[in-house]
């Protein structure tokens, strides 16, 4: 198989480049630019504007010599397109809490991601980690088998569309520890690096016709403003989630998080309408779990930050514990 070293030298400003198709395999790692907050990563990207990446039949494979790194970073880069590319991360060896990630995404504008698959039993990891994305598309984005779909922070005007997603927990064996999509503020990375947080927001993102299952929620949104989540399926997935405010699994979560890494504090979680979504079998409690909802507004922490603006119609609820749990200093929830 062909070393995955090679991809970087094809790919230049200004051009489209077509990568033959082939499994690419990731035998060596480099330290990133930020390692107070990221690990090695396999391949990195770096720089770049105006270019589109062919990668259709293209998959890359970590060797175990490799595997404890985020597979491919891509950071400060600009107007570009990636259609078609698999990533297999391998986590033989690693232990549990191990969390590299798949793609990782640094400082983008104006990018878009569709056809991407991250696959193999990771189990372990996140698919996509990214931080201060602008102007961005996920398309058809499948990521299986991950303790974590998407983890973000700081993104500006970024769509989310037919993206699908299956969780599965650290042992292997159980739901996902973590959601599907994930929105948070990410105080460590900005305190770390404040040369690179030119804004310390999120807002206007869509979430629309993606489908998610065996996480603990569909969306879990701690940070932000101007958010609609539309025309989902996100059905059973389950709560024993500790991670978050009660453990409560669910379609959707709108959490203020108290947390010092990751205050909601900072931009409280406002204005988000939640329609024509498929609500069914979220947050079914087993053993000391709590029962969850399709939806859940949770601001009842102390010190939590008041979530706002929320409105909820035409959405179908079927068999969850809970239509909508409504914990702590929430105001202006329209529900249907």
């Amino acid at each position: 198989m062909p070393d995955a070293a090679t991809i970087p030298p094809m790919i230049s400003s200004g051009q489209h480049t077509k990568i033959p198709a082939g499994i690419y395999t990731i035998s060596s790692t480099t330290p990133s630019d930020y390692p107070h907050v990221l690990g090695p990563c396999g391949l990195i990207l770096s720089g770049l504007s105006d270019f589109s990446i062919d990668a259709r039949g293209v998959t890359l494979v970590q060797e175990d010599c490799a595997n404890n790194a985020n597979m491919l970073m891509i950071e400060r880069c600009s107007r570009f397109r990636v259609d078609g590319l698999t990533l297999q991360p391998n986590p033989t060896g690693l232990p549990a809490g191990a969390d590299p990630a798949s793609l990782l995404l640094l400082d983008l504008l104006d990018f878009e991601f569709s056809n991407l698959s991250v696959c193999g039993a990771r189990q372990i990891g996140t698919g996509v980690t990214g931080e201060w994305l602008v102007r961005g598309r996920f398309d058809r984005v499948v990521l299986q088998s991950v303790n974590e779909g998407f983890d973000l922070a700081f993104i500006r005007q970024v769509r989310f569309r037919d993206c699908i997603g299956n969780g599965l927990n650290y042992s292997g064996s159980g739901a996902a520890e973590y959601g599907f999509i994930n929105i948070e503020y990410d105080a460590v990375f900005a305190s770390a690096y404040p040369a690179l947080a030119q804004w310390l927001v999120s807002d206007d993102v869509v979430i629309d016709g993606c489908r998610a299952w065996n996480f603990s929620a569909g969306a879990c949104v701690k940070a932000g403003s101007g958010y609609r989540i539309v025309n989902n399926d996100f059905s059973w997935n389950p709560s024993g989630c500790a991670n978050w405010g009660q453990g409560q699994g669910a379609g959707v979560y709108l959490l203020s998080e108290t947390a010092a890494t990751a205050p909601s504090t900072a931009d409280p979680v406002q204005n988000v309408a939640i329609s024509g979504n498929c609500f069914v079998a979220n947050g079914m409690a087993s053993g000391s779990a709590v029962a969850g909802a399709g939806v859940i507004v949770d601001a009842s922490a102390v010190g939590a930050a008041q979530i706002y603006g929320v409105r909820m119609g035409g959405n179908l609820y079927n068999g969850n514990p809970s239509k909508l749990i409504q914990q702590g200093n929430v105001t202006a929830i329209v529900s249907d």
